[in-house]
């Protein structure tokens, strides 16, 4: 429970009884026990001197001798005070470092620093100490925060430790460097190989963060690039798009201000060659019939349902189509007229091809089916063609002789 306020007291008996209970009431707050026997102080020498007493044994801890002055007895009731507070209050936790490591900082001589955020590396409670803070810039203890201008250049080892009230602590080092205003551009690191595809804008890439040692850069400029490339010549952003596929440079990045310039390593630029999406089958080709010899069949447009994802660059079949019938492996078409024995049936899967990939048909159903018999013709087997005619050959000039064997030689005498 919260601990009352000891108010400052005067000799008058009303003043030095509530004070009292205000003592007592807070000892038995904090749990100590034996808080009952606290008594209630009047204005008389050993009254003051008894509350002290039994106050002190209670705390475990001497207070100072209430003399019969104003000022000792005030001085005497802080003193309890301060050691409640710290029986009532739990130890503070002690600092810990969280990381990861500070990173090493840079500035150039006469940069302004806004609120640099360095408690974010630590937990727990207490106060700040760098080790060393260049002049014009400013430390807060409480809060960690670094400030100011910076006015003169040099290379600053810094440690900064986090303390609290019982005396422990946590730190950490990180460089802190100041470059000269007139310093020229550093390269600092390696920039990686690009790739990106032909013909699709690269993911911007920032050079800038290599050229953060050194003075700072005023302009980018970038050699060896591929047509379409460029380089924002303020921040260092490369972008661009290439329609150059299967090529690859070998480009690099300079920066510049007033004093000098610096190169960055070579690195590739590799433009790929544009991806393409596989074929992609959408609806259902529907079964066919095609009859033997005489009539082609109705062409089987496979192509037609291949018409979204990527174009197909050729079609291949699982099984072999009746005899007579072929498909176009650019098209996809099937055509042709059936040689097979009638009732031949093939079951086909198509499948659409191109270099990303490729997808399949539904399986279709063809049949080879006898021709229809025209009208006026004979077909004296059943085999669903019209019979040969091969003339009128009877003694009476009144039938006809039909080849039904397909051997040409007359075998039936038809009456006309």
């Amino acid at each position: 429970m919260a601990q009352q306020k000891i108010p400052n007291v005067t000799l008058h008996r009303r003043s030095l009884a509530n004070a009292s209970k205000i003592v007592r009431a807070n000892f038995v707050n904090a749990g100590i026990a034996g808080a009952e026997t606290i008594p209630i102080m009047s204005p008389y020498h050993h009254s003051i001197s008894n509350f002290a007493k039994i106050c002190g044994e209670l705390l475990g801890e001497p207070l100072p001798n209430a003399r019969f002055y104003i000022s000792d007895i005030n001085s005497m009731l802080q003193a309890i005070e301060e050691n409640l507070s710290e029986i009532t209050q739990p130890p503070s936790e002690p600092p810990v470092f969280i990381g990861p490591d500070i990173p090493d900082v840079q500035f150039i001589e006469n940069e302004l620093i806004t609120d640099i955020d360095y408690s974010v590396y630590f937990t727990g409670e207490g106060y700040y100490q760098l080790s060393l803070t260049p002049a014009s810039l400013t430390f807060n203890s409480s809060t960690a925060v670094l400030a100011g201008v910076t006015t003169r250049d040099g290379v600053h080892t810094q440690t900064l430790t986090l303390i609290n009230s019982e005396g422990s602590a946590e730190s950490n080092e990180f460089v802190m460097t100041i470059l000269a205003a007139s310093a020229p551009p550093l390269f600092d690191g390696t920039i990686s190989d690009i790739s990106t595809e032909a013909d699709v804008p690269m993911t911007p890439y920032d050079a800038s963060v290599h050229f953060q040692t050194g003075g700072a850069v005023v302009t980018y400029t970038l050699e060896n690039k591929p047509i379409g490339f460029v380089i924002d010549s303020a921040t260092g952003v490369i972008t661009g798009t290439s329609s150059t596929p299967a090529s690859f440079f070998a480009a690099t990045v300079t920066g510049t201000n007033a004093d000098g310039s610096a190169v960055s390593n070579e690195f590739g630029i590799e433009i790929l060659p544009a991806s393409v999406e596989a074929p992609l089958f959408t609806g259902t080709v529907a079964n066919s019939m095609g009859n033997t010899t005489s009539t082609p069949i109705i062409p089987i447009d496979f192509g037609a349902n291949f018409t979204t994802g990527g174009p197909v660059d050729s079609y291949t079949v699982d099984t072999p189509f009746p005899a007579g019938l072929t498909m176009d492996s650019a098209t996809g078409i099937v055509s042709g007229t059936g040689i097979s024995t009638v009732g031949e049936t093939t079951v086909n899967v198509v499948t659409g091809i191109n270099e990303g990939g490729s997808d399949v048909s539904n399986p279709v159903t063809v049949e080879i089916v006898p021709n229809p018999v025209g009208a006026g013709s004979i077909d004296m087997d059943g085999d669903g063609k019209p019979d040969t005619m091969i003339g009128s050959v009877s003694h009476d000039e009144d039938s006809i002789n039909i080849d039904t064997t397909g051997d040409d030689v007359a075998d039936v005498i038809v009456p006309k």
